[in-house]
């Protein structure tokens, strides 16, 4: 009896910390909502993947294809580690980067573009300066799960426990082991005015294959499930040097989502775009308090200054109460100018 009892115990432990947390009590502001959006282009893309030309990885870029078609992505930038022998392989939609050691850190390097690799892994910890605009990888998912063993640990059992009601929803609960605020901050500390970039850092360490099926872990499209890049542009990308050019004026943000989701700024007002529902998202100056704002798509108007967005999906809310918090999404650097602006996603 006891030990049913306990058993019971854990299962509601566990049923509260998967549906229900984390718990946040908000005073939020109600604000107005967008109706107009702007006449851009929009493209899906992840960042950071290895394959099996890095010495870490087994990955094939058949199966990276897979995963891209598989998940709707538009771009992909594969980043093996001190070569670019893939390039031999691939056309079009992927983007060939490299990733490699400097004296300031990890970068992966685009060409024209250098994004700095894991800035907040102390193996990695980026030593060096940061220029106005730079693209910095602010998650870097495979640090995300070696920092949160626990908490991935507590996940894997809990799947196991509810798989009945998760099926194939893993991705989507692995999203709560990032915590968005923790990077926001550590940028905002740092005074890092930076374009954001989220990276999979993915290594495929088992690959097993035989005449019936193939077996990789961790799966490329498990991991692209996760989150997406999107990048903003007002031109159509249709190659590797318009993806560049367009990553370098630094129109970005990492979106915990399979739909299209758009931030802009007109009139000294912050606007989003979310085919979500349940969307809290926070305004974070550089300087001065935070303004929230929920269930809405236009900000107050802001002063001038420098700012990062930062928004969660919520299961419900009971009066302030916001239960289950997912992370959802997070901007680059925003600048607010005198006399407003339109279409700014970063500098």
């Amino acid at each position: 009896m006891t030990v049913l009892l306990l058993i019971l115990l854990i299962y509601i432990f566990l049923g509260i910390w998967l549906f229900l947390l984390p718990v946040k009590f908000l005073r939020a502001n109600r604000c107005e909502t967008i109706i107009d959006i702007p006449n851009i282009y929009i493209y899906s893309f992840q960042f950071h993947i290895h394959t099996q030309f890095s010495y870490d990885s087994l990955g094939k870029l058949e199966d990276i294809k897979k995963a891209k078609e598989e998940c709707g992505i538009d771009f992909v930038v594969i980043s093996d580690h001190r070569n670019k022998d893939v390039a031999q392989h691939v056309v079009g939609d992927f983007i060939v980067a490299e990733e490699k050691r400097v004296e300031e850190g990890d970068i992966i390097d685009l060409g024209e573009v250098k994004v700095i690799a894991h800035p907040f892994n102390p193996k990695y910890i980026w030593e060096g300066k940061v220029d106005k605009g730079t693209p910095l990888e602010v998650i870097n998912v495979k640090d995300v799960l070696k920092k949160n063993k626990l908490g991935v640990i507590l996940l894997c059992f809990s799947y196991i426990l509810f798989y009945p009601f998760l099926k194939n929803n893993m991705p989507y609960y692995l999203r709560r082991l990032i915590d968005i605020e923790y990077y926001t901050k550590k940028i905002i500390e740092k005074n890092w005015f930076i374009k954001t970039v989220g990276g999979l850092d993915h290594h495929v360490k088992l690959y097993y294959v035989d005449s019936k099926k193939k077996l990789l872990f961790p799966n490329y499209s498990f991991s692209f499930k996760i989150f997406r890049n999107y990048i903003f542009s007002k031109r159509p990308i249709k190659s590797e040097k318009d993806f560049v050019k367009a990553l370098k004026e630094g129109k970005t943000v990492i979106v915990f989502d399979e739909k299209p989701f758009i931030i802009w700024m007109e009139n000294n007002r912050i606007n989003i775009y979310s085919p979500r529902k349940n969307v809290i998202w926070f305004i974070k100056p550089y300087k001065g308090k935070e303004i929230y704002c929920c269930d809405c798509s236009r900000s107050p108007e802001l002063e001038e200054g420098n700012y990062i967005i930062y928004g969660y999906t919520y299961r419900f809310k009971f009066f302030k109460i916001y239960f289950g918090l997912t992370p959802y999404f997070i901007s680059s650097s925003l600048e607010v100018e005198s006399g407003g602006n339109t279409f700014t996603t970063g500098s």
